[in-house]
């Protein structure tokens, strides 16, 4: 995810909830990110890099 989605949120919601801009990073590429959100955004700590 770059940007470009950042901005695509931005400009036709405003501001954003980290919910509602998962919700939107889902449905660009059309893949499930629950997972790596739950991993990088909900949890505490931050997960070991292989």
């Amino acid at each position: 995810m770059g940007g470009d989605h950042v901005r695509a949120v931005h400009s036709s919601c405003g501001d954003v909830t980290a919910e509602r801009f998962a919700a939107l990073a889902q449905k660009v590429p059309g893949q499930d990110l629950t997972a790596f959100f739950r991993t990088w955004i909900s949890s505490p700590g931050k997960p070991e890099i292989p």
